[in-house]
């Protein structure tokens, strides 16, 4: 019984409801016309000297975590690799990047 009450509650939903669509009513709107964007100055200078790299690096040396034994999820494969732990490098201004990596077993 309790099946019959929802299905006909849900019709009678469905018939109020297909009377009172209506289409969405807009404004009309005038067109506007394309213009290029204007850069305004604001009077601020970028720093001299700041903080990006100067692209390509060269790598110069790294350092690794000790080896790191690595199973497949169902067991049957194993592989041993090195994780990097810092990475060396001169930007093309050269200036030493250095670049700091978690070590994987402390995740």
């Amino acid at each position: 019984m309790a099946g019959s009450t929802t299905t006909s509650t849900l019709g009678s939903l469905k018939k109020a409801r297909r009377g009172k669509i209506v289409a969405l009513r807009t404004r009309p709107q005038g067109k506007i016309t394309p213009t290029p964007g204007i850069g305004r100055p604001t009077g601020k200078s970028a720093a001299s000297k700041g903080g990006g790299l100067a692209s390509p690096l060269r790598e110069v040396g790294r350092t690794s975590y000790a080896d790191t034994l690595i199973y497949s999820s169902d067991g049957i494969l194993s592989f041993v690799y090195r994780p990097l732990k810092q990475g060396k490098y001169k930007d093309a201004n050269n200036l030493d990047i250095i670049i700091n990596y978690m070590d994987p077993s402390n995740l």
